[in-house]
């Protein structure tokens, strides 16, 4: 005899309607280019974001991460994995990087809001070797300038020569410093990773030096001319760190984080306007991104703090803390049997609509970005329903009808697939992406 079940279904959603709440994953290709990652992300005026990544690749995309143009940007060869991108208002995008002119050069480029290139501007340095530039910072100044550097490794013992300069809206160079140190055994974990302009027009800065031949995290500050006025050594013989962002609170002081060399997990240091520290608290892996909440508090996110092309670790993770170093929630992409592929973020900031976060990285290679809501989650909407027998086959709602336990239910919006499994009441329920289902 043939049986009839009924799926009743209590959540089902029937538009294409898009929750603000609402978040995705997206892996982004460029033509017939599907490798890279994604090195930085920029909230625009109109609710979307601007992705820039390496080969000198950009994408606009819209609030729910759908691409809405994307280009090669008219330099040749490798972009460096730390140019960054800035966007001053809704008239220009500012992107540095170690450009080939054929060799290697740093320098920044200016394009309108279409990402059509106005300027380029290259900063030979010739008494240099160019296959020695390691790093660029390219950070906004309080009165409308640029804060740029680059460092080159010039000699045996880990020794760089780190040039810092400040630049005009038209690339001009206003001032320049240059100072010789130390640095990490690799080209990847830099002397100066990030430098954070402050409200006396100076700097403070992080990044890794080397002490008595041991990789330690550093704070420098530099006065509005980019002179040294003090530095502060984290790590020992005993504790050696990699320093990779910085940010400050409302209350000035500092917070800072990076990673431990060769294990796991990383840090975060909360340290006074000197350089005291006040706080220390381990995340998930290295930190390569921190961003002060206008709330309070801050996001973090992380394990692309090298750029080892054979990295141990394959997780991702994005993190929200409070001003007191405490962990309210961790969200972690790594690899599985469902997703074997090799996660890492380089980049996060708030969602252009106030109610989350956008991190951008890679996985497995290729480049790929996600929103989370303010918790934490990625899919905020929730399909329920009953799976009842039908024992009238008229295919209605009875409440007499016997529920159906185990019973594997699939809704799919035509791209993925979602599963759940009926329990003792037939009731069932998944979370699941926005869009249309069957």
């Amino acid at each position: 005899m043939k049986r009839l079940f009924l799926l009743v279904i209590l959540g089902l959603v029937t538009s294409v309607h898009f929750l603000h709440a609402q978040g995705w994953r997206k892996t982004y290709s460029l033509e017939d280019y599907v490798g890279g990652w994604i090195s930085d992300v920029h909230a625009t005026p109109d609710g979307g974001y601007l992705l820039y990544g390496n080969e000198a690749a950009i994408w606009k995309i819209d609030a729910y991460g759908n691409t809405q143009w994307s280009k090669f940007l008219p330099v040749t060869g490798q972009v460096n994995r730390r140019g960054q991108m800035h966007i001053l208002g809704d008239s220009a995008i500012y992107i540095t990087g170690i450009f080939d002119t054929p060799t290697p050069l740093p320098g920044v480029m200016r394009l309108n809001m279409r990402g059509e290139l106005q300027s380029l501007q290259y900063y030979p340095d010739l008494e240099q070797l160019p296959n020695s530039i390691t790093s660029t910072v390219f950070t906004p100044t309080i009165d409308g300038h640029f804060i740029m550097h680059r460092e080159y490794l010039t000699g045996p013992n880990n020794n760089y020569t780190v040039l810092l300069n400040k630049v005009d809206l038209q690339g001009n160079v206003i001032w320049e410093q240059t100072y010789f140190v130390q640095g990490a055994s690799i080209l990847d974990k830099p002397y100066l990773a990030e430098i954070l302009p402050l409200s006396d027009g100076g700097f403070m800065a992080t990044g890794t030096a080397r002490q008595d031949d041991v990789e330690v995290a550093h704070l420098t500050r530099f006065d509005a001319k980019g002179q040294e006025l003090w530095q502060v050594i984290y790590g020992d013989e005993s504790e050696e760190y990699n320093a990779f962002a910085i940010a400050q609170d409302h209350d000035g002081n500092f917070v800072f984080g990076g990673g431990i060399p060769d294990i796991e997990p990383g840090f975060i240091k909360k340290v006074t306007p000197e350089g005291t520290e006040i706080w220390h608290a381990e995340t998930a892996d290295a930190v390569t991104d921190i961003d002060q909440l206008p709330a309070g508090g801050y996001i973090l996110a992380g394990s692309m703090g090298t750029d080892n092309p054979f990295p141990i670790n394959e997780t991702g993770f994005v993190s929200r803390v409070e001003e007191n170093g405490n962990t309210l929630w961790t969200h972690i992409e790594n690899a599985s049997v469902f997703f074997p592929f090799l996660y890492r973020f380089a980049a996060v900031t708030e969602s252009a609509d106030g109610t989350g976060y956008v991190a951008v990285g890679y996985n497995d290679y290729r480049p790929f970005a996600i929103k989370l809501d303010s918790n934490g989650n990625m899919y905020t909407n929730i399909l329920q329903g009953t799976v009842q027998r039908d024992e009238d086959a008229d295919c209605a709602f009875d409440t007499t009808a016997a529920p159906l336990l185990g019973c594997n239910v699939t809704a799919s919006n035509g791209t993925m697939d979602y599963y759940a499994t009926t329990d003792s009441n037939g009731f069932y329920t998944m979370t699941v992406d926005t869009g249309s289902y069957s």
